[in-house]
């Protein structure tokens, strides 16, 4: 449903381009390869000159556009499927009233705009072509949190819980009421480098029955900390309540999942 517009400055980058959400309206813009040669491989969160590219643009779209508290997110476990689809692509996340003052003001670029061939069965609040705010603003659904609770809920009650521990030079943090993991440097380490931790951390945790699933690496953009933790952290693991509740502390876990079911705070990576 790629639209091939363009929201980076003409001579900005060989390797990305940026556009809306079209196929899932969502909040968010979406990074994406110029070429066939942009893939997950090419990615696979070690190499650092990607990811520094990466998130030169991004800070490119943060600045561009005024973004608010803006994240870098990366989706990881079970979105990649070897041998189905090795294009990459990234998300650049902010607020719902950011996004629609962008997506109204350049809208009048997107080919063909509005029409039926945009509106794809993940237009769940309306599939008239011309509400596209209107997803936009009631994603995510009810149905989602349900689910989750339900899979965390049966994890605890079965006690198939394996903790996790601190990896080396990081020190986790589990967030109040969503389930995030972040993560903070005990040294001096970059944003690059916290980027590169939350993927091998993935990578090492991702087999049997931590399937990460779905999981979204998640790295602030600003000087400002990421919401919801107990210390300063810049970045995060996006996980399922069923993948949170098996990395986090036992003791933890209970008060934690009635605190996501009451507050639902969505997750909008």
């Amino acid at each position: 449903m790629a639209a091939n517009l363009d929201l980076l400055p003409p001579g900005t980058t060989k390797l990305f381009r940026v556009d809306f959400d079209y196929y899932t309206p969502r909040p968010h813009f979406i990074v994406l390869g110029k070429s066939k040669q942009i893939t997950w491989s090419s990615y696979d969160g070690q190499n650092s000159q990607f990811v520094e590219e990466l998130m030169r643009v991004a800070n490119k779209i943060r600045g561009n556009f005024g973004l608010r508290k803006p994240l870098l997110s990366v989706h990881r476990g079970s979105w990649l499927v070897p041998g189905k689809d090795d294009k990459f692509h990234a998300h650049i996340c902010t607020d719902s009233d950011t996004y629609m003052r962008v997506f109204n003001d350049k809208k009048g670029l997107i080919p063909g705009w509005p029409s039926s061939r945009y509106v794809t069965k993940e237009w769940r609040a309306s599939k008239n072509p011309s509400h596209y705010e209107e997803n936009v603003r009631r994603y995510p659904y009810k149905e989602y949190f349900d689910d989750e609770i339900k899979q965390a809920r049966r994890r605890l009650e079965a006690g198939n819980v394996r903790p996790w521990a601190n990896p080396e030079g990081w020190t986790l943090f589990f967030h109040e009421s969503a389930a995030r993991v972040g993560f903070a440097p005990t040294g001096q380490q970059s944003r690059e480098d916290l980027l590169i931790a939350m993927e091998r951390f993935i990578r090492e945790h991702a087999t049997g029955s931590e399937r990460m699933l779905g999981c979204h690496v998640c790295l602030a953009l600003t000087a400002e900390a990421c919401d919801g933790f107990p210390s300063p952290v810049f970045g995060y693991i996006q996980l399922s309540a069923d993948d949170f509740c098996n990395g986090c502390p036992a003791d933890y876990a209970n008060g934690w999942l009635s605190r996501f079911e009451q507050e639902k705070l969505p997750t909008l990576t």
